[in-house]
């Protein structure tokens, strides 16, 4: 085979990659002209649950009731097989699926990251209105706003994509 010169190279991977058809499928849909196609996505990126959306990775916030959310981690029986890791500085820590209950007003799904000595601690929590301060001893990490209406939740806005991960010495 001879040896391709460079606009022949990029000639022949432009072919190859239109060759590549794209369909649309579940949350996208194609808009197909003379000339090019136009990928359009109605994912609703930013919630989760009922809510729409459809994140469902570590740290995912979905609702289970009207007052009550799960935060999504390892749990084989339900086929999640990843884990919530929270990595601090050299430390890590496993964070377990979660329920929290009794949320009728609007706030936010935290992890309150806290230490004793050389031990961490991070529970998922229910903070309604707005969050503390950041203090030398506590440290809130946004997984996501809960919005309620009626004190029955309508909204879940999704902030944490994937794990955790904060650099350096903390707390």
């Amino acid at each position: 085979m001879a040896e391709l010169g460079f606009y022949d190279w990029t000639q022949a991977v432009i072919k190859a990659i239109r060759k590549n058809r794209i369909v649309a499928g579940r949350n996208i849909t194609l808009e197909e002209h003379e000339d090019k196609t136009i990928i359009h996505s109605n994912y609703i990126f930013g919630s989760g649950g009922e809510s729409g959306g459809g994140y469902n990775g570590p740290f995912a916030v979905i609702k289970e009731s009207d007052t009550s959310i799960r935060v999504y981690g390892n749990n084989l029986s339900e086929g999640r097989t990843f884990y919530n890791h929270l990595i601090l500085g050299l430390k890590t820590l496993q964070i377990p699926e979660t329920i929290v209950t009794g949320i009728t007003s609007s706030g936010h799904i935290v992890l309150n990251i806290t230490r004793n000595g050389k031990v961490y601690y991070a529970p998922i929590q229910f903070i309604a209105g707005t969050i503390p301060e950041q203090t030398n001893t506590n440290f809130y990490h946004i997984l996501a706003f809960v919005r309620c209406e009626s004190s029955v939740i309508k909204e879940i806005i999704q902030y944490q994509y994937g794990i955790i991960q904060h650099s350096g010495r903390f707390l």
